[in-house]
């Protein structure tokens, strides 16, 4: 669940109600399947995934996170 303190959010440090995932690996997931992005947002155990997030209208930014 996103939180719902702005101050964390607006240090991007957490993601926010308005944030949209839009690549997963550098891949865009607007028009992906469901269970596919899923499927990229879950990775292989143990592996880095990088998720793009976009916010409001700022540049979109990337965070790696352990599957």
């Amino acid at each position: 669940t996103p939180p719902t303190d702005i101050s964390a959010c607006l240090v991007g440090s957490e993601m926010c109600i308005r944030d949209s995932i839009v690549a997963v690996d550098g891949e865009p997931i607007l028009g992906m399947a469901l269970s596919e992005a899923v499927d990229k947002l879950r990775g292989k155990v143990g592996s880095d995934v990088t998720v793009t997030i976009q916010r409001k209208q700022n540049e979109p930014f990337g965070w790696m996170i352990l599957t």
